[in-house]
């Protein structure tokens, strides 16, 4: 019995960290959505990344051009998705203060992800931990 209730807490702990950081990342981005630039992009290249941190799986990178007070700047976009191809245009929004990250619009809502996996996680292990049977 004291196994379910360590694995319980580990659960609990793990969702609630989960859930507690997701949710300030998801409540960051929507408090700057005033700070945020629309625009149309044009994906220019995607390749692959066999890095060796990633166990085998095949990551992309995709770059495209963006037009900033008149000028084409080149970046990387922060997503990938399989239905993506060179010379689609695509709705993207980036902030004035950094053109480093370009975001392609409605990748936030992804964010919410996090705290609704960490829920899960912890409402498993609050189950575990107090449970007549694992006391």
């Amino acid at each position: 019995m004291k196994t379910i209730k360590i694995v319980g807490l580990v659960f609990l702990i793990v969702g609630l960290i989960f859930a507690i950081m997701g949710t300030n990342e998801y409540i960051t981005s929507k408090q700057k959505i005033d700070e945020r630039i629309y625009t149309e992009a044009v994906i220019t290249r995607i390749e692959r990344d066999h890095s060796s941190h990633n166990d085998g799986e095949i990551l992309h990178d995709v770059f495209i051009q963006i037009e900033v007070e008149g000028k084409i700047i080149e970046s990387k976009l922060n997503t990938y998705n399989s239905g993506m191809k060179v010379n689609d245009t695509i709705s993207v929004y980036y902030y004035s203060d950094n053109l480093e990250y370009v975001y392609e619009v409605g990748s936030d809502e992804a964010m919410l992800l996090f705290p609704i996996i960490g829920g899960v996680f912890a409402i498993i292990g609050a189950i575990f931990l107090f449970s007549k049977k694992a006391q």
